[in-house]
């Protein structure tokens, strides 16, 4: 009788281990892509289409005219230029036509009178010739003339100083609309339309200081809006820069103001290289093929800027560099990362609101950064906004810094807002990510990882920037198919019951996907992968039969020893 007891002991225990074995599921944390209606500002920005062929104005009568070359005093006169240079009555250059592909149609060198150059049209029939070209000269004004067909449109180079640049038409050049150059410091470029330029729509150079562009539109350039290399004092405000290279971009430059500007559809909206001491504030990006802002240099402040829709690598990258600002900014929706820092080191970041950033990268990143160290806190981020058990308005866990391609990040942000921070932010329509908070109790059997039964899922609560109410469904992935788990839950957790997923005893690896609505059907998605589900109980009609199957072989044994 013991003798046959014993196999009976040991099939009781298989058994036993078979329905712990059964009763367990896979559980591999992961985020994939986030899938988001479409919403953007109500007030959008759009670009000014601007044709071309009506620019002429009828109210003037152009005089047709040689190329002016002016190199003393006396040749205004020997070109029959009325005016004395004085303040009041400055040499007048007006109603011109000069089209010419030899000389340059207005030549003026070392000349520090008062000139007024204005309502001319110049053409330069695809010439290598400058439109307007100044050396050496102070007090003058160019106002409300027609360029095009350019090498250069206007160029100021060799310390030309108090320059007006105002209301000019400059359009298809060659190597740039609009360049100051060699120590020119003083210089106003102010409300110009420029179009179509095969280089820099704006481009000061070569140690110039202390030069103003403001309210200019520049549309279609090549290189970029506006650049700036080697020089300083610069103050760049109130432009709109569409379509180019970069919207304004600055090598070595440094101690200037970029504030205010629109910049939209360009490759990177503003680039620092090797550029320090640098405010920008106040800028609008949008729609950057590569990045909203980029940064390579020291100690610049980067803040109240506002980057949106960026369809390139990043929101903001840092690229190296130290003690650089980066602070109170809103980055929406730039759709691979929102912050990408690259050997950078001891900068501040904070106040910063990060929202729908992430949308087509694996990761759904935020951000990341290198191995190296800086200071990032008081962000928020809009998936991790829960808990905030003492209600102070900052998350109660630290939001976990992911680590760039160069290194792994320790970085954490120790004081994650719950909401907003900017009050940009309150203009946009958006709903944060109802992120997964909870992990159930798993087991890891064969590094396999289970869990198993009814369980609750918990995630991020969910507020529409607007006020409206928002509900959740749920849904799992088998194989290709969504399976609805739950529809219109108003609560940020449900429980689910495992057991009616697979067929019983059986296992599959599936995702999970929860949809965040609010009631104007603005509505956000967050998507786990690779959880496996068995059921909580067992096949036991099948265990039953082979435990019988088992139980009878033992006994026909003993019968027939």
């Amino acid at each position: 009788m013991l003798r046959f007891l014993k196999p009976v002991k040991i099939i009781l225990m298989l058994f036993i281990l078979s329905i712990l074995f059964l009763s367990s599921s896979i559980l591999v944390s992961s985020i994939k892509n986030l899938i988001i209606s479409d919403s953007k500002l109500g007030n959008s920005f759009t670009s000014n289409q601007v044709d071309i062929k009506t620019k002429y104005s009828s109210e003037i009568e152009y005089t047709s005219h040689s190329p002016i070359i002016i190199n003393y005093e006396s040749d205004f006169q020997t070109n029959g230029i009325p005016g004395d240079g004085s303040p009041s009555t400055p040499y007048l250059i007006e109603n011109y036509n000069i089209t010419t592909d030899i000389n340059f149609p207005i030549t003026i060198n070392n000349i520090q009178a008062h000139i007024l150059i204005q309502n001319n049209y110049f053409n330069g029939l695809s010439s290598s010739v400058r439109g307007i070209n100044l050396i050496n000269v102070s007090n003058c004004i160019i106002q409300s003339n027609i360029i095009e067909h350019c090498f250069k449109g206007i160029y100021l180079g060799t310390k030309c100083s108090n320059i007006l640049i105002s209301q000019d038409i400059i359009s298809e050049t060659n190597d740039g609309a609009i360049q100051v150059d060699e120590e020119s410091f003083n210089n106003t470029i102010e409300k110009n339309q420029i179009y179509y330029s095969a280089n820099a729509g704006i481009k000061i150079t070569d140690r110039c200081y202390d030069n103003l562009v403001s309210e200019n539109s520049v549309y279609n350039t090549q290189s970029g809006g506006a650049i700036f290399m080697h020089s300083s004092e610069a103050t760049i405000s109130d432009n709109y820069f569409f379509q180019g290279d970069r919207g304004i971009y600055f090598v070595e430059n440094n101690n200037s103001i970029i504030s205010n500007n629109i910049i939209t559809g360009s490759i990177v909206g503003i680039q620092l290289f090797n550029s320090s001491h640098n405010l920008l504030q106040n800028n609008t990006i949008i729609d950057s093929l590569s990045s909203g802002f980029q940064l390579e240099g020291d100690s610049n402040n980067f803040t109240e800027n506002v980057i949106m829709y960026g369809e390139g690598n990043s929101g903001i990258l840092l690229a190296g560099g130290s003690y650089n600002y980066i602070l109170n900014n809103v980055v929406f929706n730039c759709t691979w990362i929102g912050l990408d820092i690259w050997s950078a080191t001891n900068n501040i970041i904070k106040w910063n609101d990060f929202i729908w950033n992430g949308l087509k990268s694996d990761s759904q990143a935020q951000i990341q950064e290198d191995y190296y160290i800086n200071t990032i806190s008081n962000n928020y981020w809009d998936d991790w906004t829960y808990p905030d058990t003492n209600s102070d308005g900052i998350v109660d866990r630290s939001y976990l810094i992911p680590e760039g391609a160069l290194g792994t990040s320790n970085t954490t942000d120790d004081a994650p807002s719950i909401s907003p921070i900017n009050s940009f932010s309150g203009s946009l329509h958006f709903i944060n990510r109802p992120r997964f908070i909870n992990i159930p109790t798993i087991y890891r059997v064969s590094n396999q990882y289970y869990f198993t039964g009814t369980f609750r899922l918990e995630w991020c609560p969910s507020i529409d920037s607007l006020g409206h109410s928002v509900t959740y469904s749920l849904f799992y992935k088998e194989e290709i198919e969504w399976v609805q788990i739950a529809k219109d839950i108003t609560e940020n957790f449900y429980k689910w019951d495992t057991r009616g997923v697979v067929s019983s005893g059986g296992l599959c690896c599936l995702e999970l996907k929860i949809i965040a609505t609010c009631s104007e059907d603005l509505s956000v998605e967050y998507v786990c992968s690779s959880y496996g589900v068995t059921n909580e109980g067992v096949n036991w009609p099948f265990t039953i039969t082979i435990f019988t199957f088992f139980v009878l072989i033992i006994f026909r044994k003993r019968k027939n020893p």
